[in-house]
């Protein structure tokens, strides 16, 4: 999956890792449905193996803002 870049935050999803442009205070990953699959904090990456294939939707907080988007692992 390329980059994507929302309200400065640059966001990567390349196999089974996300990497963030900026610390994040907060991570939250849910599945399509809602339940949350990940939760993390003070981190600019996130292990993603323990995901299951599917469609996932972030959450992130840094510097108090909002950025949110969505990838399919």
């Amino acid at each position: 999956m390329e980059a994507i870049t929302r309200d400065d935050m640059k966001v990567s999803v390349k196999g089974d890792l996300m990497t963030l442009g900026a610390m994040a205070q907060s991570i939250v990953i849910s599945d399509i449905s809602g339940r949350q699959a990940l939760r993390l904090a003070a981190t600019s990456t996130a292990d993603l193996s323990g995901l299951a294939p599917g469609l996932y939707v972030y959450e992130i907080i840094s510097d108090g803002r909002r950025t949110a988007g969505k990838f399919v692992k």
